[in-house]
């Protein structure tokens, strides 16, 4: 049937990290972190208003902590766990292959495999050159546009969503 061929290297990874498929392609900036920064500001300007500069020293260190939190620690966690993968595997990157069967889809990964039904199938979102399969449970695949194969042909994305479309009519396709 279908195959779904790419490389994924540590960019492309990083990539995925700062646009997430489960929110719709934003990194949602939490709440908690940035009414604490607020706090922390406000409080370090009332600290060295006030010359009381060990406090002001605590909420600037807070601030900057709640800062990185923010903003960097998804992509260095991203990183960290891209990299932990690719001392497992021994790889600098790995190649991933999708293959879309009678019965089962099945997802190859370096040495790790991973197998799913068309029925747990719940969503498709195109998503910037790359389709995103959802399935219960909120596990997804992403698949380049590009990388589609039947036979060992390379085929264009529409003629795969038509055969997705009839394999899983139970999926939103957006």
């Amino acid at each position: 049937m279908f195959e779904n061929r790419y490389e994924i290297t540590r960019k492309l990874y990083a990539d995925w990290a700062r646009r997430p498929v489960l929110l719709s392609g934003r990194r949602r900036i939490p709440l908690l972190p940035v009414l604490v920064a607020v706090g922390c500001g406000v409080m370090l300007v009332r600290s060295v208003l006030d010359g009381r500069w060990g406090y002001g020293a605590m909420f600037a260190l807070l601030l900057v902590l709640t800062a990185f939190r923010v903003f960097f620690y998804l992509p260095l966690m991203a990183a960290r766990q891209h990299g932990r993968m690719l001392e497992q595997w021994g790889v600098d990157a790995w190649h991933r292959t999708v293959e879309f069967g009678a019965e089962k889809i099945t997802v190859h990964d370096a040495a790790a495999q991973a197998e799913k039904t068309y029925d747990q199938v719940k969503e498709v979102r195109d998503q910037d050159g790359w389709l995103a399969v959802i399935f219960d449970g909120g596990t997804v695949v992403r698949l380049d546009k590009t990388g589609f194969f039947k036979d060992g042909e390379a085929v264009p994305c529409e003629a795969f969503l038509a055969f997705f479309r009839d394999a899983c009519p139970q999926a939103a396709f957006s």
